[in-house]
């Protein structure tokens, strides 16, 4: 069960200055330039002050999945710590645990719960966390909202590498939107998914893009992804095709060589092409793949319809037709959906008016930017600059894929926070651009 007590309001300001001094110490080893420093700083701030709001949120009005994230990790950290042989369940499959689990009669609403391998993950690493916190809920969501930070900075960081004189849009863009600060500061996956994803981001980036290959940052990456993939796989299989787009991209832009440009073109699409040629077509896609999207979509909706109460919350696209085209109908609804909704008329709590704010604004300011440099300068900015083309190609591929597998708007506006930055960042990007 969430608490707060009296002994976690006395250790919370011992642990923010604790935390406080470990950032400060971290930034000025790593950081000279002033104006990056007082970024830092704010940003740190920032996500511990979500951090906090959010674990009160969870206490005393919605604990929600971060209740089964918080009582597991704890569950795990005792189960490990009791028996020597139970050091098994560190590494080993989600279901072993799970059977052992509820073989011993633990927390029942975790049941189910635990069996799945990204959600043991998180309690793993609540677990992790409640072994330098007293087991305190308060002082767990400190650890999580600064893990946040630090993946959220990193996103900062590559694009202030390529843009350093936007730094105010983008500091704007990566903490200042209400649904990533709100989402991604508390005990949920949601969180580590921006840290891991952020870090990972980084760290390819240097790795790939400014072609610092050392091992470290090869490791960091690899491990990024990695956990991340454990977390929300989704995340991942959107991202790492966004981001080879961007390598091959850049390559390109950069070859002088027409030849040479033709083949960075060339050689990876024959290579595709055999692929799907000679290689098994049946373990890529089924035959059906269409009517197993539909199908796969009809039993999610049906799932939603049955969980969701009626208030509103259901996202509703009407038959979904097993074809190409009728799958292609939803696409755009489903990335308006992501993006734009809820609206404001279907604002029904406090919180889902935030994000009805958020949605208009993004909305409004979407046809600000077209509008305000053109249909066709805005096309040609995005296709003239690789930075821009991979944001905006990875927020739309993420935005739809969710759109598509979420049928609640209060779910949706915790899912789709990896994608609002990227969104955000292309369309400022777009408006800057030779301006």
């Amino acid at each position: 069960m969430l608490t707060i007590t009296i002994i976690d309001l006395l250790l919370l300001p011992i642990y923010v200055i604790a935390l406080s001094l470990m950032i400060r110490w971290y930034s000025k080893k790593h950081y000279e330039n002033k104006q990056l420093l007082a970024y830092f700083s704010r940003g740190f701030r920032l996500k511990l002050l979500f951090g906090i709001l959010f674990a009160f949120f969870s206490v005393y009005l919605i604990p929600g999945d971060t209740e089964m994230y918080y009582t597991g990790g704890i569950d795990f950290k005792h189960i490990i710590f009791s028996n020597n042989n139970n050091l098994q369940f560190l590494f080993g499959p989600a279901k072993d645990f799970s059977d052992f689990y509820e073989q011993n009669q633990y927390r029942a609403a975790n049941f189910g719960y635990v069996s799945n391998a990204g959600n043991l993950m998180a309690m793993k690493l609540i677990a992790l966390f409640s072994i330098f916190s007293f087991d305190s809920y308060l002082i767990i969501s400190l650890f999580f909202a600064t893990f946040s930070f630090f993946g959220l900075w990193c996103m900062f960081r590559v694009f202030h590498k390529i843009y350093p004189s936007y730094n105010k849009p983008l500091f704007i863009t990566f903490f200042m939107i209400p649904s990533v600060l709100f989402w991604g500061s508390g005990v949920m996956k949601d969180t580590l998914s921006l840290g891991f994803l952020g870090i990972g981001f980084y760290n390819a980036y240097l790795f790939f893009m400014e072609k610092k290959y050392q091992a470290k940052i090869f490791v960091a990456f690899s491990i990024s992804f990695y956990f991340l993939y454990l977390l929300k796989p989704y995340i991942a299989m959107a991202f790492v095709p966004s981001f080879i787009f961007w390598y091959i991209f850049k390559i390109i832009s950069l070859q002088k060589n027409k030849f040479v440009k033709a083949m960075w073109i060339i050689i990876p699409s024959l290579v595709m092409i055999f692929y799907l040629a000679f290689g098994n077509l049946n373990e890529i896609i089924a035959e059906n793949a269409v009517e197993t999207l539909a199908e796969n979509m009809q039993e999610t909706q049906q799932n939603y319809i049955r969980a969701t109460p009626d208030d509103g919350a259901l996202i509703d696209y009407g038959e979904i037709v097993p074809t190409p085209l009728g799958i292609a109908r939803i696409v755009p609804q489903a990335l308006v959906a992501t993006l734009f909704r809820p609206f404001l008329w279907e604002a029904r709590k406090m919180t889902s008016l935030i994000a009805a704010l958020e949605g208009a604004f993004l909305a409004f300011f979407t046809l600000y930017v077209f509008l305000k440099r053109g249909p066709f300068n805005s096309f040609r900015a995005v296709f003239s600059d690789s930075t821009i083309a991979f944001s905006l190609l990875f927020s739309i591929v993420f935005a739809t894929a969710i759109g598509l597998n979420c049928f609640n708007l209060g779910t949706l506006v915790r899912y789709k926070i990896p994608c609002l930055p990227f969104y955000l960042v292309s369309l400022l990007l777009i408006l800057k651009r030779n301006n």
